[in-house]
């Protein structure tokens, strides 16, 4: 189950990111409700999201990744 947890963020990276107004309004209604930023939400979201992701394909895709960036940086040398 997800728990909203209040304390603050470690560092952060500035990105943009859009939402579709529903969601946007359904996520900032639930920050203001837990007296947290709708920043903060985002974050506590994208890392449950994260823990629950089935770990296999993580672990594959992430593999797939560096493999990629190796091959690119080698390629360049």
């Amino acid at each position: 189950m997800f728990k909203i947890d209040k304390k603050p963020n470690k560092e952060k990276i500035p990105r943009t990111i859009s939402f579709t107004d529903d969601m946007f309004q359904t996520l900032k209604a639930i920050a203001d409700h837990e007296g947290i930023s709708l920043s903060s939400l985002v974050l506590q979201c994208c890392q449950y999201a994260m823990d629950n992701y089935d770990k296999e394909t993580l672990e594959k895709r992430m593999s797939e990744i560096e493999e990629k960036e190796l091959k690119a940086a080698k390629a360049g040398e």
